[in-house]
């Protein structure tokens, strides 16, 4: 049993910094797709 807790320990912080990392980029893509949609709205007149 003590290995399975010396690997669980070993892992938790990488596995934590990646939640992390995926959970940003997720709200990165999501708030650019927020803003391309609101700028596509606005009519071609807006576009350059």
């Amino acid at each position: 049993m003590q290995a399975v807790t010396d690997v669980i320990t070993a892992l938790l912080p990488p596995t934590v910094v990646a939640a992390v990392f995926i959970y940003g980029v997720v709200k990165l893509v999501k708030s650019e797709a927020a803003g391309r949609r609101s700028n596509a709205s606005e009519g071609p007149e807006n576009q350059n």
